[in-house]
């Protein structure tokens, strides 16, 4: 299985609750089987749709280890 970002699947995942995102090469291979749709925001306890987010002054690594925020729209 490969772990794939639902919102390029086509799933209303994305922070808005669009499915703009779809990866047009992902979508002709989807009837294989193979991939995991995942969705790391929900993963995460997020709800969809929510307000947009952003990594600030770093990187996710940079995050989990207390270097980096993440802030939304709403601060």
């Amino acid at each position: 299985m490969i772990m794939i970002s639902s919102c390029l699947l086509g799933i209303y995942s994305k922070y808005d609750g669009t499915e703009t995102n779809i990866n047009s090469l992902l979508m002709k291979y989807i009837h294989m089987g193979k991939y995991l749709p995942i969705c790391p925001e929900q993963l995460g306890g997020l709800p969809t749709p929510r307000f947009p987010s952003e990594i600030i002054n770093g990187t996710g690594e940079d995050v989990i280890i207390g270097n980096a925020n993440v802030k939304n729209n709403h601060g």
